[in-house]
This record gives structure tokens, C-alpha cells and sequence, in this order.
């Protein structure tokens, strides 16, 4: 079932965030681990992750600072019912409190229960330097310490 995209009625969109055009499917780019679409209206372009556009389609849209979250923490799992509203904090809340699996240089694999675990043994209890975590599981390594993550 396709349903159109609000304020975007050239296009149409899928539950699992399949979304054609005129002209065919639209084919969607990967960044920072999203699947990510460009739209053209009036000779503009604008660029969206597909679980929004899919939450809008489908979830309605979202109360005054409300964000989407991937139940399953899959970013591109874009399944309507892989996907909720949740405020800000409680999107943060649950992504540092996911596992996290990292593999050093020797091959040994080591799971976390959180990202702030994950940072808490890397850089000590009381440093700042496990804010900089979000940077490294974008780019899948930590170079200083010779981990690459592999799933996060």
C-alpha cells in the first residue's frame, strides 16, 4: 500500500519506506548509517531520512519537538512498525543504553551493554571524552584504541 507524502504529492511511499515518483522508484542514499531521499518541488530540493517521511505518512505528523525512533534500533529497518514518536531525551536514553560490539586489532570481540559503558572503559568514569562516542560509531572505529565497532 502507498500512501502520498504530505506537502509532496508527486511522490508516493511505502509502509517499509519504498518511494516512487512519476518516473519510478526513487532510489535512496546511505548517510551516517540512514537511508536518506532527495525530493524535488518547484524546481527545490529537499532531502529527508525515509523513516521521517514514512512516520509523517503513516504515524501522522509528529507533536511539537517530537523525533523518530527505530524500535529496533536498525536505522534502516524504515518498517512503520519499526518506528515511533519519541521526545528528544528519550531518543538519547535509549540509544545509550543499547548494546554496543566492538573488535580490536587481535580479532578478540567484546560486547558492551550501552554506549556509556562503552565510553566509561575506554576513558574513565569522569572524563568528556566519551561524548565524542556518537563520532566514532558514525565513522565504525576508534582509532586510539584499535576497535573497530560492529555493531552499534
Amino acid at each position: 500500500m502507498f500512501k502520498p507524502i504530505p506537502n509532496f504529492e508527486n511522490y508516493l511511499i511505502s509502509e517499509d519506506g519504498v518511494i516512487v515518483s512519476k518516473r519510478g522508484v526513487v532510489t535512496p542514499y546511505l548517510k551516517r548509517g540512514y537511508l536518506r531521499i532527495r525530493l524535488n518541488k518547484e524546481s527545490k530540493r529537499y532531502d529527508f531520512g525515509v523513516h521521517k517521511l514514512v512516520a509523517i505518512a503513516y504515524l501522522g505528523e509528529p507533536e511539537g519537538g517530537l523525533e523518530v525512533n527505530h524500535i529496533d534500533a536498525n536505522k534502516t529497518n524504515n518498517h512503520v512498525s519499526n518506528l515511533e514518536w519519541l521526545s528528544h531525551a528519550d531518543n538519547v536514553r535509549l540509544a545509550r543504553n543499547k548494546p554496543i560490539t566492538v573488535m580490536d586489532e587481535a580479532g578478540a570481540i567484546t560486547t558492551y551493554p550501552s554506549r556509556t559503558a562503552l565510553g566509561k572503559a575506554l576513558w574513565g568514569e569522569t572524563s568528556t571524552m566519551r561524548d565524542n562516542l556518537p563520532k566514532y560509531i558514525a565513522k565504525g572505529k576508534i582509532p586510539k584504541f584499535g576497535l573497530t565497532i560492529i555493531e552499534a
